[in-house]
């Protein structure tokens, strides 16, 4: 089945309610057409929530995650880059990294 239905709007007008619950219940996607052209969309909530959650980071929070990289990737600078290392010593970069982030 087709997860995308294209509608004109003069069309959804009239049947607003009945595609309103197509989307709801169907979990199916209507773009609304005019003069042929897509202008606008009806999703499930679900696909809204997964949109938003796509919000571009705060500049504090960008700052945040890159001093973290910057640390961890300090933290093991003087490690053999060619040497595969064990599952403890990952664990034990992670609990520090926890135990910074906390304070």
């Amino acid at each position: 089945m087709e997860t995308t239905k294209r509608v004109p709007i003069r069309l959804a007008r009239a049947g607003l309610a009945e595609l309103l619950n197509e989307v709801a219940y169907s979990k199916r996607r209507v773009v609304l057409v005019r003069n042929g052209k897509d202008v606008a969309a009806l999703v499930p909530l679900e696909d809204l929530e997964k949109i938003e959650g796509d919000k571009p980071l705060s500049a504090k929070e960008r700052a945040r995650r890159l001093a973290i990289v910057k640390k961890a990737t300090g933290m093991f600078a003087h490690l053999d880059k060619g040497r595969c290392w064990s599952a403890e010593l990952i664990a034990e970069g992670r609990e520090e990294a926890r135990r910074e982030e906390a304070e």
